[in-house]
């Protein structure tokens, strides 16, 4: 496996890649989650995804 061939615990390496995922689906450039939740208010919704992705380090 590639993650064990570099030194990486694939535990680990699985958790930050689900967090990278999930913070890419709801952050700008693409934030999918954003085009679903399109009646809300734009700001509003950037807002809140702001204090989402800082607690989340």
């Amino acid at each position: 496996m590639v993650v064990n061939t570099l030194g990486y615990d694939p535990i680990w390496f699985g958790v930050i890649i689900v967090l990278v995922a999930g913070m890419g689906v709801i952050t700008q450039p693409v934030g999918v989650n954003v085009f679903i939740m399109k009646g809300q208010w734009l700001l509003f919704i950037f807002r809140h995804e702001i204090a989402y992705v800082s607690d989340s380090f």
